[in-house]
């Protein structure tokens, strides 16, 4: 068994879905959270005490900076360590978000996966409804979202078994979908990967897709 501060790269979040992991940076953040007030090392015992593994110290580092950034932590002292080394301890912001920050390294907003979130919203409020319907309500001035992108969306949580197929694409009218009430697993949207299966981090786990094909 590996010991805190010891992890080594990066897994894809669907094999670490299928153990029931959360990704590194949401590691990191429940530990900060947790602990209020802390440095990397107190952080690596919270995330092996949390979790029973560990996030490597560059990923530690890194997410901490795009923190500090943000403004979502603070620097309150630092320890002289050896050489130049200094060991920082952070504060965490009262009132803070409960989902980790998405962050670029100049710590601003990562908009990536915006679009997925706009539409699981909408799918909820709307009830039923086609690509080209999805796309108009759930884009902002900041996402826009395309039809292509609102399809291909639809196709992979019908495939998933999300969204019921309420009128299948005929006679040039649109494929209409509706989310299944019993299928609502939470706020984060369904995340399509690259190997084209859906991860639901509200459940922390792959979907199986469903064997049969979704009609556009």
């Amino acid at each position: 068994m590996s010991s805190p501060g010891r992890g080594r790269g990066r897994k894809p979040v669907d094999r670490m879905a299928l153990v029931g992991q959360p990704n590194p940076q949401e590691a990191i953040w429940r530990a900060a959270c947790t602990l209020v007030e802390f440095n990397r090392k107190a952080l690596g015992i919270e995330i092996y005490h949390q979790q029973g593994r560990s996030v490597s110290d560059c990923t530690t580092l890194s997410y901490l900076q795009r923190l500090v950034a943000g403004g979502f932590i603070h620097v309150v002292r630092e320890e002289k360590l050896v050489g130049a080394i200094k060991l920082k301890t952070y504060r965490l912001i009262e009132n803070p978000p409960f989902d980790a920050p998405r962050l670029s390294k100049q710590g601003k907003e990562v908009t990536q996966g915006k679009g997925n979130e706009n539409m699981w919203r909408t799918m909820r409020i709307v009830g039923e409804f086609d690509a080209q319907s999805l796309a108009i309500h759930a884009s902002t001035e900041e996402t826009q979202i395309t039809i292509n992108a609102a399809k291909d969306y639809c196709k992979h949580l019908y495939k998933a078994g999300y969204l019921v197929m309420t009128r299948p694409n005929r006679g040039g009218k649109p494929a209409t979908y509706q989310l299944l009430p019993s299928k609502y697993s939470g706020p984060k949207a369904p995340m399509v990967q690259r190997i084209k299966v859906v991860f639901d981090p509200n459940l922390g786990r792959v979907v199986i897709p469903e064997a049969k094909n979704a009609q556009q």
